[in-house]
């Protein structure tokens, strides 16, 4: 029962870390930028976005040469490793407490020399969450850093319905 708890604390804390609102920056054909923009609707002709300085704005879809979805922040080798050494700490230590046995009742009794020696489950405890803590922090810094470039949707050779049909795309997978 335990385990089911700290498994379930630790999912809705590591799901609630990567939780962010969606902002694009739109470039137009004319070489203007609108920053910090959501993609609302696409009707007709049209796409509509919303901003922190304007509630609502109509763009002409045939206007717009490129839509770019910033990463949120720089790319991160240390933000990665945290979250990784976090998790494989977690996960080491679940695995060590799980594989820990009682050294009495595994052992033999007609063994000439058996100091009988068992330091409970906090050993494998600890030792689980030295090894995944280390495994976490190199394997979660490596996505880290390689994490932080840009969605770039180049429009400016795309046709009116090759531009419509690229933008209902994205409004619909980031509903």
């Amino acid at each position: 029962m335990k385990i089911r708890i700290l498994i379930s604390v630790f999912i809705m804390t590591a799901s609630s870390l990567f939780a962010k609102t969606s902002y694009w920056t739109i470039t137009l054909a004319h070489g203007d930028t609108i920053s910090n923009v959501s993609l609302q609707q696409l009707k007709g002709d049209s796409l509509t976005i919303s901003g922190e300085s304007f509630i609502k704005f109509v763009l002409p879809i045939d206007s717009i040469v490129e839509l770019r979805k910033p990463k949120p922040g720089k790319p991160s080798f240390w933000k990665g490793a945290g979250i990784g050494l976090l998790t494989g700490t977690v996960a080491g230590g679940l695995i060590g407490w799980a594989t820990y046995s009682d050294s009495k009742s595994s052992s033999s009794s007609h063994d000439s020399f058996n100091l009988d020696l068992d330091f409970g489950p906090g050993l494998n405890i600890i030792g689980g969450g030295l090894v995944g803590g280390v495994a976490g922090f190199a394997v979660g810094g490596i996505i880290g850093a390689s994490c932080g470039k840009d969605k770039v949707y180049d429009l400016s050779q795309k046709t009116h319905i090759q531009k419509y049909n690229m933008i209902e795309g994205i409004i619909n997978k980031e509903s």
